[in-house]
């Protein structure tokens, strides 16, 4: 005598749920990595930010006459502070600003102002920015 058991097979419902199922959880899994990503991103920008201003406040125009170098450029700030700390971002989607208010004289204050655009598949570009404002110090 064979004994069948009473409940109904289910066949392909495996099939179903995981095509219900499967969308949403690598839809959620995606918005996470974009969203560790973009937030790596704006830390980045906000670091490079800090230090262009920090570079740019100890490089004023008593420490260049100390040095007998010409006075801090942009282009200075953007070359020994923002280059060189910029991890895994591209350098043609970054730009910067730097003013100094009113000049490099010590007292003065010096605003660093970093951009970056970063690509994301599905959702676009997002710009972030990052502004720093120091005290010229030297």
């Amino acid at each position: 005598m064979i004994i069948r058991s009473a409940a109904p097979r289910r066949r392909a419902v495996v099939a179903v749920e995981s095509a219900i199922v499967l969308p949403i959880a690598l839809t959620v899994i995606f918005a996470i990595v974009a969203g560790a990503l973009s937030i790596y991103v704006y830390q980045e920008v906000a670091s490079l930010a800090r230090e262009g201003s920090r570079y740019a406040s100890v490089h004023g125009s008593n420490h260049c006459q100390d040095a007998g170098v010409s006075a801090t450029t942009s282009a200075d700030v953007y070359n020994n502070a923002i280059v060189p700390y910029m991890v895994d971002m591209d350098p043609n989607q970054l730009t910067y600003t730097v003013t100094w208010s009113p000049d490099h004289k010590q007292g003065s204050y010096v605003t660093v102002t970093v951009s970056y655009v970063m690509s994301v598949p599905v959702y676009g570009s997002m710009t972030f920015t990052s502004t720093s404002t120091m005290m010229v110090t030297w």
